[in-house]
């Protein structure tokens, strides 16, 4: 059977493993059955995923405990989250570029080059989408990486409500953000 050149393109610019083509390739399928699925239902599945196997395998990896003990003694949002972006993305590659960056003391961004995004269920997994909607798995899986690094939850990802919508990230300039900021207490 002849390589798909499409595909055998998009798999060497964004430097896909098989193992990001299957999860994508998942969430592309998943995302484009409409009305079946959607961001919360994603987000209850990942939550329930991350407790239970991808957060305890994470522990018996070298680097894990060094990355919790950096964002324990962090102060700031932006700085307890460096660790464990850094810490996921050696361990997952999540894309090309990705960054944490501040906005104010409580509140950090977490942005990804959408064109370099591994997991990306549209650039990737060919989703088909309504304009504005997401199935984006890192919001949740930075979120209870976080909290579980940092022994308990007090880091939240932030909800932008627009009317009836409520989104998660926002696309702008090629690239997703995603803000999460300190729980109050």
């Amino acid at each position: 059977m002849p390589v798909n050149s499409e595909m055998k393109t998009l798999i060497d610019d964004r430097q896909l493993s098989q193992w990001h083509l299957m999860i994508a390739s998942l969430l592309g399928s998943l995302a484009s059955q409409q009305g079946m699925f959607n961001q919360a239902f994603l987000n209850r599945l990942l939550q329930h995923s991350m407790d239970k196997f991808i957060i305890p395998y994470f522990e018996t990896l070298p680097g894990y405990q060094e990355a919790c003990t950096k964002a324990k003694v962090a102060t700031t949002v932006t700085e307890r989250l460096k660790p464990v972006v850094a810490f996921m993305d050696k361990v997952f590659d999540l894309a090309g570029q990705v960054e944490v960056t501040e906005k104010d003391n409580n509140h950090a961004t977490f942005r990804v080059g959408s064109s370099g995004c591994r997991f990306c269920p549209i650039g990737v997994g060919k989703a088909e989408l309504a304009p504005g909607n997401t199935f984006c798995p890192f919001p949740t899986m930075i979120e209870e990486t976080a909290n579980q690094m940092l022994g308990e939850k007090v880091i939240k990802t932030v909800l932008t409500r627009k009317g009836m919508k409520t989104d998660i990230l926002k696309k702008e300039d090629g690239n997703c953000f995603i803000t999460y900021e300190a729980k109050q207490e």
